[in-house]
């Protein structure tokens, strides 16, 4: 049995199997060392294959590169062993009878086995990862399957179909762990025997112990109030922030940021701070932590955590149209630039952000501008030719948040456009545009106020008002039927400063023809579009209003 064993297994890996588990170089020296040395050295006992290569012994005494050892002094995998494979491979091949492919029966019995294989604790991590949404792309053939999962970094799984895990490999390079786990979850959820939804603890221990601190904190800090506040307590509640987002919370690390935010500018006194943003803050904050501490929340999980930028998916001919480029910065000091990217087949909106915090670049070393100057996407096109480009993602990765990742792999061609808004859906009525953004609020009631990315047509610009209390700069803008939207920008920084000076540029009147980007949101004073880029009819490209 064990020799059938071995065979099957050997008739199913190749050459990617054996390069994941040792290397590219030891897959060629092992090749040319089996190539001279011939199929015929192999030997076997009935349980086991032998040979001996270099004077030293080889032995395969069952189905999974664990049950290879050599007598050669290397610590770890050798070009012995990938030879031992190769010439096992060759001397084997006749004695596996060909079949169709079957479900193997370690993937169709009780799930003991396979915990005991696999180890509780990834079993139950990979549990977790399912119930949050984190489904691996498999695809099938006869010998087994190949896997990507991404979480946290892309990691390939190969698994034999007769062997199953024990004998899998991971480009992680753990002899066990939670990508092998979820792999075999997934074909038993395709099976119809796992359930995503059967899993009853879907947070982590490091999870739950954060949110239990982040709901002792707002208790101390609503008894404390605004005039009880003290720094030792918004340190604590930055700290429990950091805490949220590398347990894998960023929706709860956000708010507390946001929260945090706003009691710092009460704190300095600052004019344009919105006092009555803390308590929706934190209203918002209380109902998500409340849901997810809930055994069974009637919102899907992975809304109520978020999505860490671990959390992307892999697509292929993924068409896009370049936008616009802007350089910003954050309330809590971060600085960033982003691409803006429209998919005409999905019609949704992407973008691809580079960003820094202050205490990440203490030294000033990074700059916006000159990332967009001379940055590039992956090994792609050079960043500040994508706006006004058609992007064709051969091979890349993307959030459910709409972020495009430049994580290596990422394949793309690019070439210019002659109209660089001719597939863009551009906004005419500013009432619908209105209902359209109170609909994007109500999908999600405990997430932040959305940004809609948006493209509208300008008939009229009114006159331009600048609050120096508040830091509020506005202009009314009308479109076609006399419906009206504001344009603001609150001047905190000198990137808002800038982009204020770029649209007072043009004066107030008439403006046929224009076309503005930006994004629509919930402002103090009710709707606002916070503009990025601008178009004139004939123009080849958007102008950057911060670059």
């Amino acid at each position: 049995m064990t020799l059938a064993a071995i065979d099957a297994w050997l008739a199913e890996i190749g050459d990617g199997d054996i390069e994941d588990w040792a290397n590219k170089g030891l897959l060629r020296r092992g090749r040319k060392l089996a190539d001279a040395s011939g199929a015929d050295g192999v030997e076997t006992d009935g349980e086991r294959l032998t040979t001996r290569l270099d004077g030293h012994r080889q032995t395969l005494s069952g189905p999974g590169f664990d049950r290879l050892d050599c007598g050669c002094p290397a610590t770890a995998t050798c070009h012995h062993l990938v030879a031992l494979l190769l010439l096992a491979k060759t001397a084997r091949k006749a004695s596996v009878a060909e079949s169709e492919a079957a479900d193997p029966d370690w993937l169709l019995g009780d799930e003991a086995p396979l915990v005991r294989a696999l180890g509780r604790a990834h079993w139950d991590r990979a549990g977790r990862w399912m119930r949050l949404g984190l489904i691996p792309e498999l695809e099938e053939g006869s010998a087994g399957w190949v896997a990507e999962v991404t979480e946290r970094e892309s990691e390939r799984v190969r698994m034999a179909r007769s062997a199953g895990p024990e004998a899998a490999t991971c480009t992680c390079g753990a002899p066990r762990c939670p990508h092998r786990a979820l792999v075999v979850l997934e074909l038993r959820r395709r099976l119809g025997l796992f359930d995503p939804a059967s899993v009853e603890n879907a947070l982590s221990r490091d999870q739950t112990e954060s949110l239990a601190a982040i709901a002792r904190w707002m208790t101390q800090l609503a008894g404390a109030g605004l005039t009880g506040l003290s720094p030792a307590m918004t340190d604590q509640g930055s700290v429990l922030g950091t805490a949220a987002r590398q347990a894998d919370l960023p929706r709860v690390g956000a708010l507390m940021a946001a929260l945090l935010d706003l009691l710092e500018q009460d704190r300095q006194g600052r004019s344009f701070a919105d006092v009555r943003g803390i308590g929706g803050t934190l209203a918002a904050l209380r109902l998500l932590v409340g849901s997810l501490e809930k055994a069974a929340p009637q919102v899907p999980l992975l809304r109520l955590t978020g999505v860490n930028r671990a959390l992307y998916r892999k697509v292929a001919g993924l068409r896009l149209i370049g936008v616009a480029a802007e350089h910003w910065q954050g309330r809590l000091g971060q600085e960033g630039l982003s691409v803006h990217c429209y998919a005409p087949g999905e019609g949704r909106w992407y973008r691809l952000t580079e960003t820094r915090r202050p205490l990440q670049d203490q030294q000033g070393h990074w700059d916006p501008v000159e990332v967009w100057r001379h940055g590039r996407w992956a090994e792609g096109p050079p960043l500040r030719e994508l706006p006004a480009s058609e992007v064709l993602l051969r091979t890349g990765w993307v959030s459910a948040e709409g972020r495009l990742s430049g994580r290596p792999g990422t394949r793309l061609e690019h070439c210019a456009l002659r109209d660089p808004a001719a597939e863009l859906p551009v906004e005419t009525d500013f009432a619908t545009l209105r209902g359209r953004f109170a609909e994007a609020m109500v999908q999600d009631l405990m997430a932040p106020p959305p940004r809609l990315p948006v493209v509208i047509r300008i008939v009229q610009t009114g006159s331009r008002q600048f609050d120096p209390h508040t830091q509020w700069w506005t202009q009314t803008v009308t479109d076609s039927k006399g419906a009206e939207l504001s344009i603001g920008i609150l001047v905190r920084d000198p990137v808002s400063a800038l982009k204020r000076q770029r649209m007072e540029t043009r004066a107030p009147g008439t403006a046929q023809g224009w076309l503005l980007f930006g994004t629509l949101y919930r402002a103090q004073a009710g709707l606002a579009l916070d503009p990025i880029a601008l178009l004139n009819d004939g123009a080849a490209a958007w102008m950057s209003l911060t670059l």
